[in-house]
């Protein structure tokens, strides 16, 4: 399952912002009550070993503790805030029935307090029960009462017991004033986890959505930058990036209208300049020249005749591109297309073949519309060859022009001379590539302009394709 950016972002801070909040919690609230508890209890020991001080000289001289005023701070204990529950002194039992009891007193009021089954035990026994119980060490306080044992000379035992409910009262006020602090805290962080992360994220997303529309082929959104930060660099970047892109685009655009679009492309995107010094590669050449241009220009204001020219170049260039190959030249009434270079192509004899042929049938479906309309009809022959050439620029760095070089080329343009109205004549070379696809005529060898050895040329009515 995909979790999108904005929830990851929000989970982070918000196990953040929760991970802080435990910390706090433990410190501040267990561990701050673990040590105010301590520290109470620490306050009652001291207090309980202070009581055992309060000693005075006895009937035989000896120093004893001074009860009396032990019992006055029992008695006093809620208006002294000392917490003091009881006290009781004890000779120090030898048996299992604990000490023996010889003095004490209770807090009433602090014992009732303590709970009901106390006050019960109170209530039903009296005073001098509870004491006895005290001074054997019988009464379970279930943790509400801390008492403190300390042995005294001659084999007395002093006991006294401290409210611990105060303390537990106080310890559970703090929690709930700690908690409400920790609570507020981390709802406040968990909104302002949501909110960071709708506001990273959303900004994220809102780049993400005009980069979507980049990949297909939209090259106009534009973000907003929001600030400085690295989100803002980023969508600085990406506005800057859009318009690159459009800018190469109407490079590519406006190149495309003088070269092919393959060539267009390799100049927009290679990281030199197609090598000045060339390429050697096999490629196949195509030459299309317009029949009884002559006549045409004769017949037809120049304005006619370039429109006439463009409607049937147009289409022309249209077939080449779609059958992979490239526009290398326009020569007034002639076109010069390469197939395999400037990107090579796989079988690219066929494709000029089969292109030159659909140009054929579209020149003459053109001419069947003109015919019928009484306008003049355009004738077109095609000569193709097949050679290794030299690919590459020609000019100097001020200005370049992709072109190839080689016998190839000029056997193409002299084999396209002799092509009559409707024909594509191909050397040997191309139609060796074919044989096996292909319906021709056999021309058989023939002297060409400018060309030492008779080539052999065959005229191309048909290529299957492969299958």
């Amino acid at each position: 399952m995909r979790v999108g950016l904005r929830l990851k972002v929000s989970a982070f801070a918000a196990a953040l912002v929760i991970a802080l909040a435990g910390g706090m919690a433990y410190f501040f609230v267990v561990q701050g009550a673990a040590r105010r508890e301590a520290e109470t209890i620490a306050r009652f020991r001291d207090a309980a070993r202070l009581m055992a001080l309060l000693q005075h000289v006895g009937a035989s001289g000896a120093p004893e503790l001074d009860f009396a005023k032990l019992e006055t701070l029992v008695k006093n204990s809620v208006s002294l805030d000392n917490g003091l529950v009881y006290a009781t002194l004890s000779a120090a039992g030898k048996g299992e029935g604990g000490d023996t009891l010889e003095r004490g007193r209770v807090n009433e009021e602090m014992w009732r307090a303590l709970g009901a089954d106390l006050a019960g035990t109170y209530d039903g026994q009296g005073e001098s029960y509870v004491l006895a119980q005290l001074a054997a060490g019988e009464v379970d306080f279930g943790g509400r009462l801390k008492e403190f044992r300390t042995e005294l000379p001659g084999g007395k035992v002093l006991r006294v017991g401290f409210d611990l409910t105060a303390l537990d009262a106080a310890l559970a006020a703090d929690l709930r004033a700690n908690l409400l602090v920790t609570g507020g805290a981390l709802l406040l962080g968990l909104a302002g986890a949501l909110l960071l992360g709708r506001a990273i994220v959303g900004r994220i997303e809102e780049l993400a959505a005009a980069m979507r529309r980049v990949a297909r082929g939209d090259l106009t959104p534009r973000v907003e930058v929001h600030g400085q930060d690295e989100i803002g660099v980023l969508q600085t970047a990406f506005n800057v990036m859009t318009t690159e892109l459009r800018k190469k685009e109407r490079y590519k655009e406006t190149l495309g209208r003088y070269v092919s679009e393959q060539v267009a492309e390799r100049l927009l995107t290679e990281e030199s300049d197609l090598d000045l010094t060339g390429e050697e590669r096999e490629v196949t050449v195509v030459f299309l020249d317009v029949r009884g241009f002559t006549q045409l220009s004769r017949a037809m204001p120049p304005r006619a005749l370039m429109q006439l020219l463009n409607e049937f170049f147009a289409e022309m260039i249209d077939i080449v591109f779609a059958h992979e190959g490239s526009i290398n030249k326009l020569v007034g009434d002639s076109i010069m297309a390469l197939f395999g270079a400037p990107v090579p192509v796989g079988d690219p004899e066929a494709r000029a073949l089969r292109a030159a042929l659909a140009i054929q049938a579209a020149v003459e479906a053109r001419n069947t519309a003109r015919r019928a309309a009484g306008d003049i009809e355009v004738g077109l022959g095609v000569g193709v060859a097949t050679g290794r050439v030299v690919a590459g620029n020609v000019g100097s760095t001020k200005r370049l022009e992709y072109t190839v070089m080689g016998p190839a080329v000029n056997v193409a343009a002299r084999i396209e001379e002799l092509a009559r109205r409707g024909q594509v004549l191909a050397a040997e070379a191309t139609y060796r590539k074919v044989a096996d696809r292909a319906t021709v005529v056999d021309l058989g060898p023939t002297t060409l302009r400018g060309i030492a050895d008779p080539v052999r040329l065959f005229e191309v009515r048909a290529v299957a394709d492969p299958t």
